[in-house]
């Protein structure tokens, strides 16, 4: 019961804050609607798609190249990707990187390889699917060829050739519009901001002297640590919800249909954020240092992670596309959207483990630091 009890005073101690909820919960909205409408031009729209040139080389004759050009050579037009053989591969990737083709599609012995300027952008995500589909048909074939070989004539008189490129092409027309794009970048910013929710909490109870009642208390070091965790997570989930419903009821965002694992995503990086505040309260003596830290960082790490703009847009490449990978906002919303638009969960495993072990290592250094105020 006691820590229920701190949970409830952390959570009424966050509400309390009445203009600031209502002004966090308010400001994504806000962004949402503004850069939706100014930057609307930038992104695909639902009904026009795409042309994607590619290039294509084969390493050998094997059976796997033998059906990429037998079956999916003449309809991939029907996906939107125009193909381009080019034997030698060094070029073909020196055009990738300098962005004169969307991608280079390598055919060996065994698998496809794909090589694109950003493995994360929307172009690479749908290359990455339509191949997907076609090697899965591919294998189904060579394990009935391996297994039950009389029933490949019955397979022969149905058209799975064009099987994976109609259902890609269908999935490729579900591009997020500006709206969509920043409801999603939008909601997980404001989630880094809870950060500084989180950090309040240790330094209003500091401030106030409060901290100090509470430990001459039977309250244990760790109770303490977890409701001030779990209260303002519970705060920032309501403010998360809030603005879900707006951004889909009367925006129109599409967060897909997949909204458990949409919302495991957001949990991970409130539980990171929350973490990283938390911590950062008991690790820097002075709180205006540690304040000036956090909201220095936020901007770069949204920005680094296509929070503001999508960087893929402005074919931004090189050092800059590679220090992105350094901010787990840029994991956060690429999962975000492979989920809703491309069906992909390829890197939601990876985003978890990233949030939980930003989470572990804060929450690690909170218990620390926390024990020897303890003794102070």
């Amino acid at each position: 019961m006691k820590i229920v009890r701190l949970i409830v005073k952390e959570v009424k101690q966050q509400f309390r804050d009445t203009g600031g909820l209502v002004l966090m919960t308010l400001f994504p909205l806000v962004l949402t609607l503004v850069l939706g409408f100014a930057l609307s031009g930038l992104y695909a729209d639902d009904g026009d798609l795409e042309d994607l040139s590619c290039l294509y080389a084969k390493e050998g004759d094997s059976l796997l190249a033998q059906a990429f050009e037998r079956d999916f050579l003449p309809v991939s037009h029907e996906a939107h990707v125009f193909l381009a053989e080019e034997p030698d591969i060094d070029k073909a990737k020196a055009l990738v990187e300098s962005g004169e083709t969307h991608g280079f599609i390598l055919v060996g012995e065994n698998r496809i390889t794909i090589f694109t300027r950003d493995s994360s952008g929307y172009n690479a995500s749908f290359l990455q699917t339509i191949m997907k589909s076609f090697t899965q048909t591919f294998d189904v074939m060579t394990t009935v060829a391996q297994t039950h070989p009389e029933a490949l004539q019955t397979m022969a008189n149905t058209d799975t050739s064009q099987s994976f490129t109609r259902q890609v092409s269908l999935n490729r027309s579900k591009s997020p519009r500006a709206m969509d794009y920043y409801a999603i970048t939008m909601l997980t910013l404001i989630i880094m901001y809870s950060s500084l929710a989180a950090m309040s909490t240790v330094v209003e109870d500091k401030r106030h002297r409060t901290l100090y009642r509470i430990f001459i208390t039977p309250v244990k070091n760790h109770e303490l640590l977890i409701s001030k965790g779990i209260g303002v997570i519970i705060t920032t989930l309501c403010q998360v919800i809030f603005v879900f419903i707006i951004g889909k009821l009367f925006l129109g965002a599409n967060w897909g249909e997949d909204l458990f694992s949409v919302f495991l995503v957001i949990l991970a990086e409130i539980v990171m954020m929350v973490s990283v505040g938390i911590g950062f309260a008991y690790l820097f003596k002075s709180h205006e240092n540690a304040y000036a830290l956090i909201q220095t960082l936020i901007p770069i790490l949204v920005f680094l992670g296509g929070g503001y703009v999508n960087l893929d847009i402005f074919g931004v490449g090189g050092i800059l596309s590679t220090m992105a990978y350094i901010s787990p906002i840029k994991w956060i919303n690429k999962t975000i959207l492979s989920i809703v638009y491309a069906n992909d969960y390829s890197s939601l495993g990876t985003t978890i483990i990233i949030c939980f072990s930003i989470a572990v290592i804060f929450i690690s250094i909170s218990a620390i630091f926390s024990k020897k105020e303890v003794k102070v």
